[in-house]
C-alpha cells in the first residue's frame, strides 16, 4: 500500500512540473511573428542523410517553437548527392536546399 501511494505521489510531481513548465513556455514565448529558421551546412565529406534526419526530427521535437524554415546549404557537392538530398526532403515545404553562395541572398529576403 505504501508502494502505491509512493508511485502516486511521483506521478502527481512529474505532472505538477509539466503544468508548471507549460505555463512558463506561454508566459515567456514571443508574442510577435517572428521567423526561425534553422541552418544546416553540408559538404562533401559530411554524412548529409544523418544530418538532414537531424534537423527534421530537431523540428519536430521544438513543438510549437519550431523553426518555420529549414534551410540546407550545400557546399561542392555532386549532382548525384544534391539528388539525394531532395529525396530525403520530398514533403517537407519548409525546408530549402541552396548553394552557399546564395546563402546571403536567402537571408536577407526573410
Amino acid at each position: 500500500m505504501v508502494f502505491l501511494y509512493t508511485l502516486l505521489f511521483i506521478f502527481a510531481i512529474v505532472g505538477f512540473t509539466e503544468i508548471i513548465s507549460y505555463l512558463i513556455f506561454r508566459i515567456m514565448s514571443v508574442k510577435n511573428e517572428c521567423s526561425t529558421m534553422l541552418i544546416t551546412p553540408i559538404n562533401s565529406n559530411s554524412n548529409y542523410e544523418f544530418i538532414i534526419r537531424s534537423a527534421i526530427e530537431k523540428a519536430k521535437w521544438m513543438g510549437s517553437f519550431r523553426p518555420q524554415k529549414i534551410i540546407i546549404v550545400t557546399e561542392n557537392l555532386s549532382k548525384e548527392k544534391i539528388n539525394d538530398i531532395k529525396s530525403l526532403t520530398y514533403g517537407y515545404d519548409f525546408i530549402k536546399i541552396i548553394d552557399k553562395k546564395c546563402l546571403s541572398n536567402e537571408v536577407n529576403t526573410l
